[in-house]
């Protein structure tokens, strides 16, 4: 699974968004040889734009302005879409960030606590 995202317009970068988003991972395979190319990942599938490509065996992905453009390293073929994978990508974060989740109701004593702060607050 990959950490690299994409913000929510669709431009490669970090995601400003505090939930999953979902991303397009198309793998790409040469026309002339059928070697894999790689993996491209968007967050809109479109024919042409910005996306993230991750070369075969590699683990860093690049920015690529459009990947109708790429060439087969090896022997110079046109690269077409073999598969078409929709994911879903988390944002990276530890447990202790997040609010943990309050079970159950609440004691009557905190209750009466927050009925006698409440009406103090709308006296003032």
């Amino acid at each position: 699974m990959s950490t690299a995202a994409l913000s929510p317009s669709g431009q490669p970068g970090l995601s400003t968004k505090s939930g999953p988003i979902s991303v397009f991972r198309i793998e790409l395979a040469c026309l002339l040889c059928g070697r894999a190319i790689g993996t491209l990942e968007t967050r809109c599938w479109s024919l042409f734009g910005p996306a993230l490509l991750r070369h075969a065996g590699q683990s860093r992905a690049v920015s690529i302005a459009d990947w109708s453009r790429l060439r087969c390293a090896t022997c110079g073929g046109n690269v077409y879409v073999e598969e078409i994978r929709t994911a879903r990508l988390y944002p990276s974060g530890s447990w202790d960030d997040l609010e943990r989740p309050r079970r159950g109701r609440p004691p009557k004593r905190l209750v009466a606590q927050r009925q006698v702060a409440a009406l103090e607050g709308s006296g003032d």
